[in-house]
């Protein structure tokens, strides 16, 4: 039998199946700590510990018919739905304001409010990461934005994840760029060019610490690269919304321009998160665009050393950076 739980109070049909997961848990399994978050995230692994447990009741057409009463009994007080919760809102919170966590997962139509938890960071970002703002790439100059990618990977020696929120100006970069990188011995991989998946992109940048790989933002939210084969992450920009009809209604009906911030925050947030994975990790993070608003660097981890710099000045600051790595003895994991 197939359970067809109803549509919950987040306005969400589950579409999995609660009676193929396994029976008799202790735990529910937590969602996956890949960058990306979906409302699954937080009711699927709910209605399995429910489901697990026995408070999720089921009629003879496989339609879960108490599935309101039992968020309401739960909702707040469930290690369940709480465990799950905190993992999902540490994605949405931005500047300590749960509001946008609360509103995003559906907390806020709940009858009881919600246990927020927060952790500081184990990471030393302070120490271990900068933020340089390039300020003289001029917008819709290919070749200055080419030239950009291309210093700053030869700074790097390789390891660069470079970001891009249109496949035609990665494109375009691309062809700019490769054949100049490859005679420096630093091979370049790009995703919308290459015709390799994605996973097998990643791997092979993960195995060639020379190796940089070009991408959108498959490659922003989900890319897991620890150690020295990701050492600097390039945005080409401030990752703006499009300004499609849809977005326009979730900007009136969400607050404005402080919607249109909080998207861009947790888009740049994604970004900066493909660089510290672990304790060892080091690199830094440059954005090509002077055009970016203070409240926007938020978005960034509390400490972490943030410079609005020339793409002159951002190239030396990624080659002592790098220098400093190696006189320093860093081990490459």
């Amino acid at each position: 039998m197939q359970i067809r739980p109803n549509i919950c109070p987040y306005g969400h049909t589950a579409n999995r199946a609660l009676d193929s997961l396994p029976r008799n848990e202790e735990t529910p399994v937590a969602p996956k700590d890949d960058g990306k978050f979906t409302i699954d995230d937080i009711i699927c692994p709910f209605q399995r510990a429910a489901y697990n447990e026995g408070a999720l009741e089921v009629d003879e057409n496989g339609v879960a018919t108490n599935l309101p009463e039992v968020l309401r009994e739960f909702a707040g007080a469930s290690w369940a739905l709480t465990g799950v919760a905190n993992h999902a809102a540490k994605k949405l919170t931005t500047g300590g304001d749960w509001s946008a966590a609360d509103a995003r997962t559906g907390a806020v139509h709940m009858e009881r409010a919600p246990i927020h938890f927060e952790a500081p960071s184990p990471f030393d970002y302070a120490n271990r990461a900068e933020v340089l703002i390039v300020t003289d790439i001029k917008r819709g100059d290919l070749a200055a934005l080419a030239g950009a990618y291309a210093r700053l990977i030869v700074a790097a020696q390789g390891g660069t994840l470079g970001l891009f929120t249109a496949i035609r100006r990665l494109r375009g970069v691309h062809a700019r760029i490769a054949d100049r990188l490859a005679r420096e011995g630093l091979p370049l991989y790009a995703q919308h060019v290459d015709p390799i998946d994605v996973g097998t992109l990643v791997d092979i940048f993960r195995d060639d610490r020379h190796a940089s790989l070009l991408g959108t933002d498959a490659l922003r939210d989900g890319v897991d690269v620890p150690g020295h084969s990701l050492r600097l992450v390039v945005m080409e920009g401030v990752p703006w919304s499009k300004p499609t009809v849809l977005h326009a209604a979730r900007k009136l009906a969400h607050g404005g321009s402080a919607y249109d911030d909080l998207l861009i925050r947790g888009r740049l947030a994604q970004a900066f998160g493909r660089l510290i994975r672990t304790h060892e990790d080091r690199g830094q993070f440059v954005l090509l665009s002077a055009a970016v608003p203070s409240r926007l660097l938020t978005a960034f981890p509390e400490g972490t050393p943030i410079r609005r710099v020339t793409i002159d000045e951002a190239a030396t600051a990624v080659r002592d950076f790098e220098n400093a790595r190696i006189a320093s003895h860093v081990p490459i994991s």
